[in-house]
């Protein structure tokens, strides 16, 4: 089942509590067509850069369903032991049975903060929860270039959303990526970062990679790759909470670092791969490292 059609509409407060404690207040609603079970309530605090969890049981949400978090029903959920002061900054999110992240605002603990409706955005969730990544399914997208590896400044056709690959095909994949630091520092990719399949064939692991690329211009004047072999010199600049289109292009040999195909070598065709964003860079003064999973294709030879 696509994890994309989870929509839980978050509008939650939070309030300094005595015992070192967080208290979240407010409704969880399943404003979408399937069920939807949570499974961890996460809290962070900003200021004295903390965090701690809760396993949630029994959280199942139908459509329609409303889970209220107020004192007289005192969930599991309801507090969360974190020292915090009253005028620390807190985040909170849950973590859903299929890997998406519920996220709610930054809020002070002397103040509500109402989080609404998460619209169509999938918030990709990583390391048990605590990933700072965010990947928007529904608008990831590829190009075939056929045969030949696209020049310097060629300007870019128009992307397709679909999940099948030519292994022998030069691919650009395009991908919307939002930074959810709670502390709220830019988050810098570098051209360490890649796309990457993997797969365990016959004992075998086999790989193929698509690395990140520079582009520029827009829609209306024209998209251009710039440059092509010199990943070092990318970078992408994912300010707090502001999404950010992000290219990458291959397949890409790592060993001889140059461009060339098969994607994934050896491998047998027509197979179904999972993809990776293979993230690093920086994420403010320190560096910065993640594995986002998010799509399969099925590789054709």
């Amino acid at each position: 089942m696509d994890r994309s059609n989870e929509r839980i509409i978050s509008n939650v407060s939070a309030w300094y509590d005595p015992g070192n404690k967080v208290k979240i207040n407010g409704t969880l609603q399943n404003g979408g067509s399937m069920s939807v079970q949570l499974v961890t309530l996460w809290v962070t605090d900003a200021t004295q850069k903390t965090y701690t969890s809760n396993s949630l049981t029994n959280y199942i949400l139908k459509p329609g369903d409303v889970i209220t978090y107020s004192d007289s029903t005192v969930p599991d959920g309801l507090y969360v032991d974190l020292p915090n002061l009253p005028d620390d900054e807190l985040t909170c999110w849950y973590i859903t049975a299929r890997g998406n992240t519920i996220a709610a605002k930054s809020f002070t603990t002397t103040n509500i903060i109402q989080e609404g409706d998460q619209g169509d955005t999938t918030y990709a969730d990583v390391a048990s929860g605590i990933g700072l990544l965010g990947f928007n399914f529904k608008e990831f997208s590829k190009h075939d270039f056929g045969v030949s590896l696209p020049a310097n400044h060629t300007l870019l056709p128009t992307f397709q959303k679909d999940y099948w690959l030519r292994q022998d095909h030069y691919t650009m994949f395009h991908a919307i990526l939002t930074n959810y630091d709670p502390d709220k520092k830019d988050m810098v990719l570098n051209g360490s970062s890649v796309i990457y399949a993997l797969i365990v064939q016959a004992g075998t692991v086999k790989f193929g990679f698509w690395p990140i690329v520079n582009v520029t211009g827009n829609a209306q004047t024209g998209l251009y790759v710039h440059p092509i072999g010199n990943n070092l010199d990318v970078q992408y600049i994912l300010h707090y909470s502001t999404p950010v289109e992000v290219y990458f292009l291959g397949p890409y040999d790592p060993k001889n670092k140059v461009y060339s195909t098969p994607a994934v070598s050896s491998a047998l065709t027509p197979l179904v791969y999972p993809l990776n964003i293979m993230a690093f860079g920086k994420l403010g003064t320190d560096d910065y490292g993640q594995n986002v999973p998010f799509v399969s294709l099925n590789v054709l030879s």
